[in-house]
């Protein structure tokens, strides 16, 4: 079955890392239940009203527990042509071990994939849209020093967050399959992507402002405020 298309070309699929133990705050944080919804299935649910329809989770500390939530019946709810689900034989390493697991499960035919952090609570549907489409809202310009990314060329270009302007890159980012073979060279330990991020020519790199991808659930103070935060909406 072909991929859904905007006029960017090929949706991304989705890589939802979901597999940290999270010391700080004492268990997993896909778990965290907000309105009576786990978290993970909150993520789910935002990539698919930004109209991605293919996803893969990556599990790891208390991936049973995470994986009964992902029953038949939610999947087909949430409506995905396809809901993968890896278990990261690394992520004791750390984020590196985990999305260097997940990126090597992707099906081959997968040429864009979209990397969330399941605890990025604050990162939006729109703001996805707009990595897909390496896309800076309100200005509907693209980011990377400056200057838009030719049409019809921003499915082969890194696509990154920042939660500032002249930030560093971070997730969420969108990693074509044509760089996924470096990107793996680099991960490694606790460190996510963006070291290589950083590392990376402009030319090659659109940055897209979300001041939401810095917010996390790193402790139980955090954990309860976004509840509180969810139960006001």
């Amino acid at each position: 079955m072909p991929m859904p298309t905007h006029r960017f070309g090929p949706l991304p699929c989705l890589l939802l890392l979901a597999a940290g133990r999270s010391r700080r705050l004492g268990r997993p944080k896909g778990g965290l239940v907000a309105r009576g919804v786990p978290l993970l299935v909150q993520q789910l649910q935002k990539a698919r009203a930004a109209g991605i329809e293919r996803a893969l989770v990556v599990l790891g500390a208390g991936a049973p527990r995470l994986e009964k939530l992902l029953t038949p019946t939610l999947v087909r709810q949430l409506g995905f042509r396809e809901l993968r689900i890896c278990h990261a034989s690394a992520w004791r390493e750390g984020m590196g071990g985990s999305l260097r697991d997940g990126l090597r499960a992707l099906p081959t035919d997968w040429k864009r994939v979209l990397v969330l952090l399941v605890d990025q609570t604050g990162v939006s549907s729109n703001d996805l849209r707009r990595l897909a489409a390496g896309t800076n809202q309100p200005r509907g310009q693209a980011q990377r020093q400056g200057a838009m990314p030719e049409h019809g060329q921003v499915h082969r270009k890194l696509i990154a967050t920042v939660t500032k302007p002249g930030g560093s890159p971070m997730a969420p980012v969108l990693l074509p399959r044509t760089r996924m073979q470096d990107a793996l060279r680099h991960l490694h330990g606790d460190r996510g992507l963006g070291p290589w991020l950083r590392k990376q020519p402009s030319r090659s790199l659109v940055l897209v402002p979300c001041p939401a991808a810095a917010e996390d659930l790193d402790t139980p103070a955090a954990a309860a405020a976004w509840r509180a935060q969810r139960r006001q909406r």
